[in-house]
Parts: structure tokens; C-alpha cells; sequence
């Protein structure tokens, strides 16, 4: 690519470059657009001068016009610039003088586009009159694709954009379109940047504290036009917003109270006929009624109830002051709400996530200062202590509100009460809240309104202690606030990094005295990953621990190797312990340019997993772009755009290029986080399975050498071989598949294998048992989540089976041969009829156990599980991992929407 010269690179103007709009600008000059935010308005306007352009020659000259329209939304909707700044506002002026006079002009091409480019042109003046818009763009979502006539849409220039051969697709990617899934996606919709929209709701809310009767009139309407659509028979509307839009409408109330019952009661009534709908419609729309009737007996009830869930030691009166600050010091890993587990080593991307948790430091750190920075005590407080204590306060004083006007001597008594006081009001004032949830409506108030009466009065009897220094620091916390709606904390982030690779664990039974029926415990778990994650679970064991009745959230990042590595851990501390007594979520966050088999599943089955979760982490969309004037070829490959990704996460921000943690990319990368792990609360049971492997003989009566437990899938053939070669030849690591089958080296002989499995049906069922059958195998692929690349039916993890599926030599010549054919253009079918045509080349089965045995035991076996190689193995068995009560094991993955499976 050429590189960006000119004034740029001479200093005299740092906003030529944007002005230019080069989308391979240096990384240093990425580093400067986002730290010092030079010239945004510039580069605003030069993205309004380009979709103009593009518009009048209907004709794009590089990054397509969504891309460039969403670099645009992302820009202005994060408010990263100062909305007074002179040279801003001219920019912004001239951006939309040139707009109104181009629309004049020019007919609508896009009703949404248009409506985009009114909202973001408006926000820095008129954010108000643009919020029905806002919330829009935060609900809107693509219909579901059920097959490849789905795949179409109009673009920005009104053409009709179809997927119709295999060769469109290659089309629309090398015209700047993302493609996200199996069924690629190619909207505006599926841009990283429109995620903003709704931290930009939150955050406008937050200056109120309370949900406006504006937001509920608008969810009100869109709940309407849901319904309408529906029917007159245009389902397809309800199935791609109406979850996103009970989702973000639950999330809301439960952080912002409705304090109109009126609104309360009009919202109830249009969401109960959603009730009677199918699953998960019906399911979600009933949670979120039963959520709103509890608001119209106690205003803020949901808010309570998620603050005592996702932080229960606020139900426990911890000592305010540490035993010792050793005792702190050695307390802290355990003190964390989310655990990341990551290997440093696999990519340097995953230095996102050590900046998040700088920056999560210094968001703890500076609450801290706020609160007890002038307090000398002559002792460690206890941080988890005097947060609980504090929430309590704000509770109160918000339960109260509702009922008596709040003054400023009512906070300066509270502030000056003993933790033990306030835990003894804290827990009266809970107790009420219990009991008017018992009752109906009407008494539920009245009952509220005598206890508080009375309760007041009953306060007088404690004692305030105006000389205690922390009785000063924490009236001026709390005087500082008008309405006293408690905020959720911000989750304390720790960091687990599991790239040392180390010896395996001891088992716990010497292999040579265990019998067939005893349970076989060599699954190789690492210390790196065993050690942290037993201090864990030890909280949860200890009911002594101020974090017993604390969720264990665990941050998976990475690759399928992280997955795989971490679940042999996972299943040895729990082989013998229920895990349903224990609150464990797991969340799965993908890393960029590296697969994450899991991650894109989840993409899949929840849109807002898809658009906050799976497109930010995993594509980075926060490189700013405009028209590289570039060939469309260079454009694909994009290779310094991705260089300006990995060094602007560089963990030393003083580095070329590396950014510092307070800039717009890791502080909006943050609060991604901090809402996956506050509002994803649907759990989707991930089955695992154990592969028994082999060296000698084959039989039941035989103990395995080694079990593996997975997840996600097992490959033997050609792709366990390829990691083979890799492995033994360095040079070859960071090859293609293709390149390597293509390599004089590589020499691969298909095997020939020996099946008995049992099949299941679909309602998990088992109703065969096949005889011994020999195949000879060039791939197989054991599938427990979906994967891109599957040319079978695809599996279904929550499901009592596993999707196998393999091809014969002779089969897979056939598919060489035909995506010989695709590649060269010489085959005018379908999308849906090539992957009819490649699908019938493979034998699929669903199983839910069975042996595979190599019939020639000259040859050893190599498997890839979870992506890690293992082997030569003579055979394997595989069944699914099964507690002690009989139940399969499976990791809870977390996704904000209830799936529809």
C-alpha cells in the first residue's frame, strides 16, 4: 500500500492525513487520532464529502458506503471531541449544510441511511429531539437467515444486494462488506460501530437516575409495531428485533426505576399479549411483565435485586478494617467479580485486555480516592466492606425517597450511623420490600408507606458519631447526589495469564491400581490454570468468605486451545462436586484475527451477542476509514490496518503506535465488557464429552491411557495430520492448510478405521447401535458446537449428541476438484446448491457414544481436540462426562438473548 505522504509527515497539519482520508495511516498518526483527538471534525466532514460523492456517481471507489457510514455514527455518537471547540463546530456546520444541500438536490435513495445521517448530524446540538432515532438504531436488528435467499438487502445506493453463487461472495468481501458467519451478513446492521447507540442511552439516562416516560411512550410504540407486523403475516420483523428490544428494555428499567405506575401498567398490558407467543418470545416477554409488576409494588425492586445478586456481600456485615494489610494483600485475587483467562503468548491482541484492566484499576482507584481520601483511620479499610457499606446507605436513602422527602440533615444522620446500624436498617428496609412483593398492588404501597413511617421514627434511637472522620467523608459522597439511585459498581477485572505451559498435574489413583469401573482422573490439568482457578472456587466453598454467595464469573479469551485448556481444570475440580452448587458463568470473548469456534456460535443464536460482543472483540472496528483510493485486492488484505490493531494494544503505551488505556477504543472496549458481564444472564449448557484414548488394545475391558474431555470437536484425518507437519516442521506454523497439502513434503495417506457407534435421534433417544464397520477415511470431523467450515448438519451443543461426519478418498477428490471448479469461475450454480452438492459427498450420524479403532496397528492415530493435537493413539472411545448423579457435565456459557435452538 502507498504509504500517506506530505503535510502530514512534515507536521506542518496533523489533520491532513484524515482530510485525505487514508486508510492506511501510519500507526503513529492512529495513536495521535485517538490521544489527542486532532481535527475529528475534519475527518467527520470528510466522511460526509465522500458518501456524497459516492451518491452522485453512484459508484464506491473503496471502503463501502455502510463501512463509511458507520465509522461516521461511531464517531459522533461517542462524544469523543468537545462539543465547544470552534473548529468542531465549523466542521460540523459545513458537514451539514453540505448534507441538507445534497438531500435538496437528490432523492432519498435509503429511508435509513438518511435517517442515520439526520441523527448523527444532530447529536452534538440536539440530543433530545434525536433519541426515538437512538433507540431505533439500538433495536434494529437483521432478520434471521434461514437460508441462502435470505441473503439480500439494499445498500446504500438502493441496489438490491443478492448472494446467489459462490462467486458473489468473493464479490462483496473485496467491496469492504463483513462477513460474519456461515450465512454472511451485509448490512449496516452488522457494523461493530453501531454498538455505541446503546451505551450512548445509558449514559444519557444516567443524568436523571430514573427511566423517562419518553423512553417507555417509544419501547411502548415499537412494541406495537412488533404485534401489527406479526399480523399481517411479516414475522420477520418480531424475529429480529422484538428479543433485542425486551432485552435493552429490561436492562434499562433494572438500572433506571420507573417511578410512574401509569406507564408502568400501559407497558404491562401491551407486553402480556406477547406472553402467549412461542418460546423464546413468550418466556422473555413473561419475565419482563413479572419484572414490572414487581416495580409497581416497590419502584427500583429489579435495580435491588440485581445489586444483591451480582453483589450478595451486600446481605453480609463484613468488618470495616482489615486484620492486617498481608491479610488484604493476600485477599485481593479472591476479591474480584470476573476472572480473564488468557495466554499472553497466542496473540498479541490479547494485550486488550491487560490495558482493561489497567484501566479498570484506575476506575477502583479513583472511587476510592472520592470516598476516603482525606479519611485517616490509622487502619486498612476494607474496599468490599466500605463498598457494601456505602451501597447500603444509597439504598436506603433511595427507598426512603420514595416515601419522605430527603434532606440534608437525613444524610448527614445516615452517614454518621455505625456499618452495624446501617445493616440493621438496610436489612428491615429488605424485609419490607420481600413482603409487599407477597401482596397485591395496592397493599404492597399502603404497607410500605406505615413501615416507613414508623421507621423513621424508630431511627431516632441510634446514635451518629459526627467525629468520626468517616462520618465527613461520606456525607460529602452523598450530598453530592440529588436523586439517590444506587449505580451498579464497576466489576473488579483480574487478570489470569495461563501461557506457561507446564507438567500435567499427579492423577488421583495411580493408573496401575485402578479398576475399569473406578472414575479415570488424568485429564493432564495444568497448574497455570488449576492453581488460580481452584482459589475460585475456594470462595464459594468457604461460607466464612464475604464472596460465598458471589457468582464466579470466569472471561474465557482466545482461541479454542484457551477453551480446551482451561475445561481440563474445569472438570477435574468438579468431577466430584455438583456444579449447580456453585453460581459459575462463563463468558466467552473472542479475540481479533484469531477463531474462536464458541464465540462465533454464540454470534449466531443471540443478535445482541453478535453486534456488542462478537464484532468489536473480534474484528476491531475502531480503525477510522474513509476511501484508501486503493485496488479493491490490496483492499481485502488489508495488512497494515491489522499491523495499526496489534501495536495500538501493545502493552507498553509509550511504544510506536501503542495506545494509552483512557483512549476511546479500550475505554468503549470496557464498558463492552463490563455490560456482557452484568447483563448476560441467560445460561446456554455447552455438553461435555470424554475421548478415552488408547496406545495398545481396544476394548471395555481395557483402561484407557489417557482421557480428554472436550466441548467443542474432535478432527482425525488429514486436519490432525496437517497440525502434525506443523509441529515437526517450525517453518510451516503459520502456513494455510492449502499451502501445506500443496507442499512436496507433505505426504498423507488416508486410514483406515474401525466404527462402532451408538446413534441417537433428535430427541436424543438411542435407537442404534451399528455393527462394526470399516472405513477408509480422508477427514472426520466429531462436532459438539458448529463450526464454520461444516459441510454436515450442524450440531447443537445443548443437545445428547454429537454430529459426526466424514469423507472417503475417492469423495474428497470429487470436492477438490469441484472448488476447483468455484474458484475458477467455471460453475454458474447456487450457493444453496454447492453446499447441497458438497454436503451428499459426507456420511453424517448423529452419536452419542462409540469406539473408533485403527484397523492397522502399525499406525498410530493422531486427534485434534478442542483444536490441541494429542497422540499416536491405536483407538479412542467417546462418550459423554457424567456426574456422580448421572447428569452430563456441561460449561455454562452466558449470551444476553434466551436462544431459540
Amino acid at each position: 500500500m502507498a504509504k500517506n505522504k506530505g503535510n502530514a509527515e512534515s507536521g506542518k497539519d496533523k489533520s491532513a492525513f484524515l482530510r485525505n482520508g487514508k486508510v492506511n495511516m501510519p500507526v503513529a498518526k492512529y495513536n495521535a487520532f485517538w490521544t489527542e483527538k486532532i481535527q475529528i471534525g475534519n475527518y467527520i466532514l470528510g466522511l460526509v464529502k465522500y458518501l456524497i460523492d459516492c451518491e452522485k456517481l453512484k459508484k464506491i471507489s473503496g471502503v463501502s458506503m455502510e463501512q463509511a457510514l458507520a465509522t461516521l455514527y461511531f464517531l459522533v455518537i461517542s462524544e469523543s471531541y468537545s462539543p465547544s471547540d470552534e473548529k468542531f463546530l465549523a466542521s460540523l456546520s459545513e458537514a451539514r449544510q453540505r448534507w441538507e444541500n445534497h438531500r435538496t438536490n437528490h432523492p432519498t435513495l435509503n429511508l435509513m441511511f438518511d435517517e442515520i445521517m439526520t441523527c448523527v448530524l444532530r447529536i452534538p446540538n440536539e440530543r433530545e429531539e434525536i433519541i426515538p432515532l437512538i433507540i431505533t438504531h439500538a433495536t434494529k436488528f437483521q432478520p434471521p437467515i434461514r437460508d441462502f435467499e435470505d441473503i439480500n438487502y439494499l445498500n446504500y445506493l438502493g441496489q438490491e444486494i443478492k448472494v446467489e453463487t459462490p462467486q458473489d461472495l468473493q464479490v462483496h468481501l473485496g467491496s469492504g462488506s463483513i462477513h460474519l458467519s456461515p450465512n454472511p451478513k451485509f448490512s449496516i446492521l452488522d457494523c461493530g460501530e453501531l454498538t455505541m447507540v446503546y451505551t450512548f442511552l445509558k449514559n444519557y439516562i444516567k443524568t436523571t437516575s430514573h427511566m423517562p416516560v419518553s423512553f417507555l411512550d417509544i419501547f411502548h410504540r415499537k412494541i406495537q409495531e412488533i404485534i401489527i407486523s406479526v399480523r399481517s403475516s411479516n414475522p420477520r420483523v418480531a424475529e429480529a428485533s422484538l428479543l433485542p428490544v425486551l432485552h435493552i428494555l429490561e436492562q434499562l428499567i433494572t438500572r433506571y426505576p420507573i417511578m410512574n405506575y401509569e406507564a408502568i401498567e400501559s407497558l404491562i398490558l401491551e407486553i402480556d399479549v406477547l406472553r402467549r407467543w412461542p418460546i423464546p418470545y413468550g418466556s422473555s416477554a413473561d419475565r419482563l411483565v413479572e419484572l414490572l409488576k414487581d416495580e409497581m409494588k416497590s419502584p427500583g425492586n429489579s435495580m435491588i435485586n440485581k445489586l444483591r445478586e451480582e453483589f450478595p456481600m451486600i446481605d453480609a456485615c463484613i468488618p470495616l478494617f482489615e486484620s492486617s494489610y498481608d491479610t488484604y494483600q493476600k485477599q485481593e485475587f479472591r476479591r474480584a467479580n470476573a476472572f480473564v483467562f488468557l495466554d499472553i503468548n497466542e496473540s498479541p491482541e490479547v494485550g486488550l485486555f491487560y490495558k482493561l484492566s489497567l484501566l479498570n484499576r484506575k476506575h477502583r482507584e479513583e472511587k476510592l480516592r472520592d470516598i476516603i481520601q482525606n479519611v485517616d483511620m490509622g487502619r486498612t479499610i476494607n474496599f468490599t466492606a466500605f463498598q457494601s457499606h456505602v451501597l447500603r446507605l444509597m439504598i436506603i436513602l433511595f427507598v426512603f425517597s420514595n416515601h419522605h422527602d430527603i434532606n440534608i440533615q437525613d444524610v448527614s444522620y445516615l452517614s454518621g450511623l455505625s456499618p452495624e446500624n446501617v445493616f440493621d436498617l438496610y436489612k428491615r428496609v429488605i424485609l419490607i420490600i420481600e413482603k409487599a412483593g407477597e401482596v397485591e398492588v395496592e397493599h404492597a404501597r399502603k404497607l410500605q408507606e406505615d413501615f416507613f413511617l414508623e421507621l423513621l421514627v424508630e431511627m431516632n434511637n441510634f446514635s451518629c458519631d459526627d467525629s468520626n472522620p468517616l462520618t465527613t467523608a461520606l456525607f460529602t459522597y452523598l450530598s453530592n447526589f440529588s436523586i439517590y439511585t444506587p449505580q451498579f459498581p464497576i466489576h473488579t477485572i483480574s487478570i489470569i495469564d495461563i501461557s506457561q505451559i507446564d507438567e500435567p498435574l499427579p492423577t488421583d489413583t495411580d493408573v496401575t491400581n485402578r479398576t475399569v469401573d473406578e472414575s479415570i482422573f488424568n485429564l493432564q490439568a495444568e497448574k497455570s490454570v488449576n492453581e488460580p482457578l481452584y482459589e475460585v472456587f475456594q470462595r464459594s466453598i468457604n461460607p466464612d468468605n464475604a464472596f460465598h454467595m458471589a457468582p464466579i464469573k470466569i472471561v474465557l479469551t482466545g482461541s479454542d486451545q484457551i477453551i480446551h485448556r482451561f475445561l481440563k481444570s474445569y472438570v477435574r475440580l468438579l468431577e466430584r462436586k455438583n456444579p449447580d452448587e456453585m453460581d459459575i458463568r462463563i463468558y466467552i470473548v473472542p479475540t481479533y484475527d484469531v477463531y474462536n469456534t464458541l464465540a462465533q456460535y454464540l454470534s449466531t443464536i443471540d443478535s445482541w451477542y453478535l453486534r456488542h460482543i462478537y464484532v468489536p472483540f473480534a474484528l476491531r472496528p475502531w480503525v477510522p476509514r474513509l476511501d484508501s483510493k486503493e485496488a479493491i485486492k490490496q483492499m481485502k488484505k488489508d495488512p497494515q490496518a491489522k499491523d495499526i490493531i496489534r501495536r495500538s494494544v501493545a502493552l507498553d503505551p509509550s511504544s510506536d503506535g501503542g495506545l494509552r488505556e483512557d483512549t476511546l477504543p479500550f475505554i468503549y472496549s470496557e464498558a463492552l465488557l463490563q455490560d456482557y458481564i452484568m447483563e448476560a444472564s441467560r445460561t446456554l449448557p455447552i455438553s461435555i464429552y470424554q475421548v478415552k484414548c488408547y496406545k495398545g488394545e481396544v476394548n471395555d475391558a481395557t483402561l484407557p491411557d489417557i482421557v480428554i474431555p472436550f466441548c467443542l470437536h474432535i478432527r482425525i484425518g488429514i486436519t490432525a495430520a496437517i497440525r502434525r507437519f506443523q509441529e515437526k516442521n517450525e517453518g510451516f506454523k503459520d502456513k494455510s492448510p492449502q499451502d501445506i497439502m500443496e507442499c512436496k513434503l507433505f505426504r498423507y495417506v488416508p486410514i483406515q478405521l474401525n466404527m462402532r457407534l451408538t446413534q441417537m435421534d433428535l430427541f436424543g433417544i438411542e435407537y442404534a447401535t451399528t455393527e462394526s464397520a470399516t472405513r477408509v477415511i480422508y477427514n472426520m470431523n466429531i462436532s459438539n458446537v458448529p463450526c464454520e467450515n461444516d459441510k454436515t448438519t450442524p450440531a447443537i451443543p445443548s443437545a445428547e449428541w454429537l454430529e459426526l461426519s466424514y469423507i472417503e478418498p475417492e469423495s474428497a477428490q470429487q470436492e477438490a476438484a469441484y472448488m476447483k471448479r468455484i474458484k475458477s469461475k467455471k460453475t454458474g450454480d447456487t450457493q444453496a446448491n454447492v453446499n447441497v452438492a458438497i454436503s451428499t459427498l459426507y456420511s453424517s450420524l448423529h452419536i452419542g457414544s462409540g469406539y473408533i479403532v485403527m484397523s492397522d496397528n502399525s499406525r498410530g492415530m493422531d486427534i485434534l481436540v478442542d483444536d490441541v493435537l494429542y497422540g499416536p493413539f491405536s483407538g479412542i472411545s467417546i462418550e459423554p462426562l457424567k456426574q456422580e448423579n448421572g447428569s452430563v457435565m456441561y460449561l455454562p456459557a452466558m449470551v444476553y438473548l434466551e436462544p431459540e435452538l
